[in-house]
């Protein structure tokens, strides 16, 4: 297990999806522990809630008030969102 998950860590370094991922600001990984070797956003843990919220709304907004999954989803849930009303 420990073999596939650092060929998958290598295999995406090499592409932007780590990017586009929120990382948490957890104020106890700021600490110097005398162990950086220059990779800390390697070990900065992912917000994975925040990153759960904002790609659901994208979602939602990219439906642009049509059915899909987004709204399927918040449906089953007993929620509803509002309409996105921008002027275009």
């Amino acid at each position: 297990m420990s073999s596939y998950s650092d060929a998958l860590s290598h295999e995406l370094k090499s592409t932007t999806l780590d990017k586009s991922f929120v990382r948490a600001k957890d104020p106890e990984l700021n600490k110097d522990e005398g162990t950086s070797n220059g990779n800390e956003d390697e070990f900065t843990p992912i917000d994975v809630d925040v990153n759960l919220v904002k790609n659901f709304l994208g979602s939602f907004s990219s439906q642009e008030g049509l059915p899909g999954p987004a709204s399927n989803l918040l449906g089953l849930m007993g929620l509803q969102l509002p309409q996105d009303h921008k002027d275009k």
